[in-house]
């Protein structure tokens, strides 16, 4: 199951606290919201206004189950067919943004009956044509995931966090993480950041089950 939010907070060097059970946060004394739209997760399959499905619409089911606070939510569901390429998921539409703040983008996973597949949690910046995300090495990433593999646990809420620092960051340190939704503890810091060239305009949200 898929649950998303992108986020934008001001320009800070490192996250000051971290609330995993809430899907908003205060940093410092600044207030970050939500920038994806949900309203339009409605019950049904394939794509819906401002979220592309990945793979086939009977792959993309929307349905209610309980979300990572045990309440009742529509979650987005992969459900991989036979053919082992895209298997559910999202590309979002893309978000205007302000290359001189930094992003968070962040996505609740939890994975059902097996390890088979991959999955992939990403982003993207294109404007002119031309990727606008740097590793935090200053080059070109031309396909930018912030991370893919399995998780721990099955049948477990997992939330993956991920940033995209300012285009005058000089900032090496990768910050994303992800979190374990029921101790709330870090159970994987092999999660890459990138930084928006001077360039960036927009920003969008991936999430898929892949192979």
């Amino acid at each position: 199951f898929l649950f998303e939010l992108i986020i934008k907070y001001p320009m800070i060097k490192k996250l000051l606290c971290f609330v995993i059970f809430i899907p908003y946060f205060f940093i410092s004394n600044c207030f970050s919201q939500n920038m994806l739209d949900l309203s339009t997760w409605t019950v049904g399959n394939g794509s819906v206004s401002g979220f592309t499905a990945n793979g086939t619409a009977l792959e993309n089911r929307r349905g209610f189950f309980e979300n990572p606070w045990n309440e009742d939510a529509v979650i987005w569901q992969a459900l991989p067919d036979s053919n082992s390429n895209q298997d559910g998921g999202w590309n979002s539409s893309y978000k205007a943004i302000d290359n001189q703040e930094s992003y968070r983008l962040t996505v609740w996973i939890k994975k059902t009956n097996s390890n088979h597949g991959t999955t992939f949690f990403g982003t993207a910046s294109h404007s002119g044509g031309v990727n606008q995300l740097l590793n935090l090495s200053n080059t070109v990433n031309n396909n930018p995931y912030f991370w893919s593999g399995d998780l721990p646990q099955l049948d477990r809420w997992y939330l993956l966090v991920g940033y995209i620092k300012h285009s005058g960051s000089t900032d090496t340190v990768d910050e994303g993480a992800i979190y374990d939704g029921i101790t709330g503890e870090q159970v994987e810091a092999v999660v890459r950041d990138f930084r928006f060239s001077t360039s960036a305009t927009n920003l969008r949200h991936r999430a898929y089950l892949y192979y």
